[in-house]
């Protein structure tokens, strides 16, 4: 009998170990998740140029830009490229100030031999080419 126990425990055993390791297995996923992707149209002050912006809207708080300035007359591309930040934005009527990611903030220094070495711009001007 006990030489028997092995098999009969192997035989009984065996099937309820494929049951649960097939029915651990996860499910295909056939769509895949779309990031959305989001036009903004903004006219500069005087209302001769608008900004068209293009972005993917997701979670993260910096966002790679992908703009143009079109004359609002012509329709004309005056100018294009691309900005990595969290806002983009009219700075003046020919220029544009686009907000750089600022992930961890520094303590300032009291050491005031050390100087002022952790200082830095939190934006960017961006000046529109005629």
């Amino acid at each position: 009998m006990l030489k028997k126990l092995p098999k009969i425990l192997f035989t009984a055993l065996l099937p309820c170990l494929l049951f649960f390791v097939n029915s651990c297995k996860t499910k295909d996923i056939s769509q895949t998740i779309k990031k959305s992707e989001i036009t903004e149209r903004l006219f500069n002050a005087d209302s001769t140029l608008v900004l068209e912006l293009n972005y993917a809207k997701n979670l993260e708080p910096v966002k790679d830009y992908t703009f143009q300035v079109r004359d609002v007359a012509t329709k004309k591309i005056i100018f294009s490229d691309q900005f990595r930040g969290t806002k983009l934005m009219w700075h003046t009527t020919k220029s544009l100030k686009g907000f750089l990611y600022v992930g961890v903030v520094q303590q300032e220094n009291e050491n005031p031999e050390a100087g002022d070495t952790n200082k830095t711009d939190s934006f960017k001007i961006i000046q529109i080419k005629d």
